[in-house]
């Protein structure tokens, strides 16, 4: 299953706005999927830790996941694929009409 949700490619269809201070996510099919981008993880330089598959209630906030470098000494997170440069995120979900489930995907660089 692990291997699957890794190799699963995917459309960015995810609209990230701020509203009163507030990180805001359109969610799409009450799906909230965290990964490490395809890559990276094929050679495991990093992992999200927390639920990285979440159903969300509208109006509710995703839990808390976050991006961790398998390497620190080597590597470490760099951003998120909707700019978001916090390792740890937590999105609160919002109604929309769009069918398909948000992806946010973590990168990480190399330390020099």
């Amino acid at each position: 299953m692990r291997f699957f949700r890794l190799l699963k490619i995917v459309l960015l269809t995810s609209t990230v706005f701020m509203l009163g201070g507030c990180r805001k996510t359109m969610l799409v099919n009450n799906a909230i999927i965290y990964l490490v981008n395809l890559e990276q993880a094929t050679k495991n330089i990093g992992r999200i830790e927390g639920e990285s598959w979440q159903s969300v209630t509208i109006g509710e906030y995703s839990k808390e996941v976050t991006a961790i470098s398998n390497n620190p000494s080597t590597y470490r997170f760099s951003h998120w694929s909707d700019g978001n440069t916090e390792p740890t995120r937590k999105d609160l979900a919002l109604n929309s009409n769009n069918s398909e489930p948000i992806y946010y995907y973590a990168y990480f660089e190399a330390i020099n």
